[in-house]
């Protein structure tokens, strides 16, 4: 595929995802290895067809001896270009280990916060997007990851075109269309020796798994796999937007002392078994900083107790508790901080209810209430 062909696919991507418009300002991640450099070079030219500003930010995580070297490249490239470049450097490692986070992990975060700290200076809004430079096979790596560890819809997906203000241009890209673009112009580039360990799972996958895939299943499975995460993502997008209009029917939200959660059991059993599913792992994503924690066993008990009578309570990860109350399933996670800097301070905080209305009193002296009548004004009477 010649450059002009590459560059009107790339453009189309962008355009079907409405990824760049007149007047935005766009920060590109580059490394200065291939896909960052081909990912440079195509939106200069967009800059012909669509009027918008360009900036360069290039992160050094002080992980590697050739690093400076990197970033020397970015600089002088991106000043016979010219465009302006900003260089940073971040403590990857140290980061790491006081945050107890993988490299990887702690490099993408770093990575973020150093964009949106020049998008914050430079757009004159507060708002840009961030230009990344995944490719296809980027995407066909990420599924398979995914995949193997376990992952649901949403992880098969792999990488979005767009996912808030991150944008991905060359995602439609192979790696083998990407190199060639750079080779018809003769565009030099750096390798990162990094990529050529095993140390890592997705270089694994990216040295044996996927080129056994193309030499002996099929020669363009990598465009599948990326059709595939199309089909996944949109799938995925339409059955989330179900599960948020579901909650919305079934659930009701309290959040004082307790962060207590009500679901109507027997109305909500009566939908898909797979809805049901997807709106109780929803409702424990807002009690929750994070889902990682949160396992298929988990719903799946969760699913058990919604079905039964009686008054068995579960422990579910982050201090949430989960009971039945009447035809209700109760969610409910402690407000510890809250309590505690109330017990500190001597404040008092303060509900009215009208009868008639249970009183809950929980370990820890956090309380919910149960309204026959469904009917809660928080405003007046005091209880501590």
């Amino acid at each position: 595929m010649t450059r002009d062909k590459i560059y009107l696919k790339v453009k189309k991507y962008i355009t079907q995802h409405q990824m760049i418009r007149q007047g935005d300002f766009v920060a590109a991640g580059v490394s200065g290895g291939a896909d960052s450099v081909c990912l440079l070079y195509l939106l200069k030219r967009l800059q012909e067809d669509i009027p918008y500003r360009l900036a360069v930010i290039h992160v050094n995580h002080l992980a590697r001896g050739d690093a400076d070297r990197d970033a020397a490249y970015v600089e002088k490239l991106c000043e016979e270009m010219g465009i302006s470049c900003y260089l940073r450097e971040v403590d990857m490692y140290g980061y790491a280990r006081e945050h107890k986070l993988s490299p990887e992990e702690a490099g993408r975060i770093l990575r973020y916060q150093i964009f949106q700290e020049v998008i914050d200076e430079q757009s004159g809004t507060g708002y840009g997007k961030i230009a990344v430079a995944h490719n296809a096979n980027d995407r066909a790596e990420t599924m398979l990851f995914h995949m193997f560890r376990g992952s649901g819809l949403e992880g098969m997906g792999s990488i979005r075109p767009v996912r808030d203000q991150v944008i991905r241009p060359v995602l439609c890209l192979t790696r083998e269309e990407i190199e060639s673009f750079l080779k018809e112009q003769n565009i030099t580039y750096c390798q990162d020796s990094t990529n050529e360990e095993d140390t890592y799972a997705r270089n694994r996958i990216r040295h044996h798994i996927l080129p056994y895939a193309e030499s002996a299943i099929c020669v363009r499975a990598i465009p599948h796999m990326n059709d595939l995460a199309d089909i996944v993502m949109e799938t995925e997008d339409y059955l989330h937007r179900e599960t948020i209009r579901l909650f919305q029917v079934y659930a009701q939200t309290y959040t004082d002392s307790c962060q207590c959660l009500r679901i109507r059991s027997k109305e909500l059993l009566a939908e898909d078994p797979v809805m049901v599913k997807r709106v109780l792992l929803y409702a424990l994503e807002q009690m929750t900083p994070h889902r990682k924690d949160i396992t298929g066993q988990h719903i799946a008990d969760l699913v058990g107790l919604l079905a039964k009578d009686g008054s068995k309570e579960l422990s579910l990860p982050y201090e949430i508790k989960a009971y039945k109350e009447y035809d209700m399933l109760i969610l409910q996670k402690e407000r510890r901080q809250i309590m505690e800097r109330n017990q500190l301070s001597g404040e008092r905080e303060s509900y009215t209810v009208e009868p008639p209305a249970e009183i809950r009193i929980a370990e820890g002296g956090c309380f919910s209430f149960m309204l026959l009548d469904r009917d809660l004004l928080p405003t007046g009477h005091d209880f501590f």
